[in-house]
């Protein structure tokens, strides 16, 4: 969940920005695209970089089966690669279709505090990255 806003410097070159709400806590960033054709529907590949907030020292509740485990989700960087199409009206409405790959930047971003082990093991890696599938829309200028 988030507001993504775009900039194209010229028409196969944009900046897409965004602020929104995730399991790794608030998360800013951008990315750098290219835009393979120069219609109004065009596909894409770019790159960026993300920041996540985090949830500070609250614990939170972390399940895999019916084994329950509490623990801390730290800020943290990411960077990505990513591909999709978008489309860009005159009137400036944007519609943008993103698959990639969100990578870690560090080498953890939770911690262990009580609970299940094995637990905690299983959901670990659904915080370090992993597969980005998001749909947007808005306005571009």
């Amino acid at each position: 969940m988030g507001v993504n806003f775009s900039y194209h410097f010229i028409p196969q070159l944009a900046l897409d920005t965004g602020l929104g709400l995730s399991l790794t806590g608030w998360r800013l960033g951008g990315r750098m695209r290219f835009n393979f054709l120069t219609g109004d529907w065009t596909p894409f590949l770019g790159g960026g970089a993300a920041f996540a907030s985090g949830f500070g020292d609250q614990a939170i509740d972390a399940q895999s089966g019916t084994e329950k485990a509490k623990i801390k989700v730290l800020a943290s960087p990411f960077a990505q690669v990513a591909g999709g199409v978008n489309y860009t009206g005159t009137e400036g409405f944007s519609f943008t279709a993103t698959t990639g790959y969100s990578f870690l930047l560090k080498d953890h971003n939770t911690t262990f505090v009580s609970g299940s082990p094995q637990a905690y093991a299983d959901v670990k890696p659904i915080y370090d990255g992993g597969l980005i599938l998001s749909v947007a829309f808005g306005y571009a200028f």
